[in-house]
This record gives C-alpha cells, sequence and structure tokens, in this order.
C-alpha cells in the first residue's frame, strides 16, 4: 500500500509540475511609476501654433504641396522634484492620439476648416505624424542645465489635382505627455 500511495503522490506532484506552465496558472505584473510635484509647463503662444501661410488654390493644385511651417512644442521647467532615492526625470515623451484622415490622403490629417480637398502634413521630430498616432512615444531629452525639453514640428497644405476650394485650413494634433 506504501508503494501505490507513494507512486501516486509521485504521479500527482508530476502533473501539477506540468499544469504549472499552462493557461490558468498564477503569476505577478508589478506597476511602477513616479509622482512629481508638478509636471513641466508647455510654453504657450506660437511655439504650439504652427502658421501654414497662405497660397491661392490654382497654385495648390498644380504644385500639390505648400510650404512648410515650422515651429516647437518646448517643455519648460522640467527640473521635476521626486523623493530623493528616486532617479531624476531625464525625459519628457509624448504619445500622438488618433485624428481625423483627410479625403485626399489616409496620410494626411482632416482639415476641420472650410477649405475642401485639403489635408495637412505633419512631422515632429522629423518623423512622420499620420493620424493614426504612432506606434512608439515620441522622446525629448529634458537638458539638464534650463530644464527644457523640445520637439520641433512642422505642417503644410497638400491639396488634391482638383476640387481644392478657398477658405482657411487648420487641423489639431493632440498628444499626452509623460515623464521618466
Amino acid at each position: 500500500m506504501k508503494k501505490l500511495t507513494l507512486a501516486l503522490v509521485a504521479a500527482l506532484s508530476l502533473s501539477t509540475a506540468a499544469f504549472a506552465q499552462t493557461a490558468g496558472s498564477d503569476g505577478q505584473i508589478k506597476f511602477t511609476g513616479t509622482v512629481t510635484e508638478k509636471g513641466c509647463t508647455i510654453v504657450a503662444g506660437n511655439s504650439a501654433n504652427i502658421n501654414l501661410g497662405s497660397m491661392p488654390k490654382a497654385n495648390l493644385m498644380k504644385q500639390v504641396e505648400g510650404a512648410w511651417g515650422t515651429g516647437q512644442v518646448r517643455f519648460v521647467d522640467c527640473n521635476l522634484e521626486t523623493a530623493e532615492k528616486d532617479p531624476k526625470l531625464t525625459a519628457v515623451t509624448i504619445a500622438i492620439q488618433k485624428g481625423s484622415k483627410s479625403d485626399i490622403g489616409s496620410n494626411l490629417w482632416a482639415n476641420d476648416g472650410s477649405a475642401k480637398k485639403v489635408g495637412i502634413e505633419v512631422e515632429i521630430d522629423g518623423e512622420k505624424v499620420t493620424p493614426d498616432g504612432l506606434t512608439k512615444p515620441l522622446v525629448a531629452t529634458i537638458d539638464p542645465v534650463n530644464g527644457t525639453a523640445t520637439y520641433n514640428v512642422r505642417g503644410r497644405m497638400v491639396g488634391a489635382e482638383t476640387g481644392v476650394t478657398a477658405g482657411n485650413v487648420e487641423t489639431t494634433v493632440s498628444f499626452v505627455a509623460s515623464y521618466k
């Protein structure tokens, strides 16, 4: 009887070990983060507004693309305080939110203004930003001397070859900033 009991215990132990690697097994996920005294400040005004300029509709249809308008999204006061044992924050990351696609190209942002058959092409730090957003966040290193992090932004109007109408051109690209 002892041999049978011992064999049964051994068999159960082996089956338990085998099932430990299958669905339904236990595990752990550890979540960590940082609470700062305050966040960075985004510089207001023209730094977050990109002027695309003005272009006659005939020229836009002929050239298809307008000139790049440039600017910056600048985070200041980024010498963020954390607990002394935590490492100092070194970067600002932005995750681009999804937006509306233009009717003239899925890689262009929709024009929310009154001009028809016009989309907006957007780049941040040299990376094309489509209305689908980005698969990975964009990272800007915090300058340790002046506590700033800067993203270079540019955009331009893109017109269809026919059907462009006069009117204003505008779109908004939303992002969520986080610190690391």
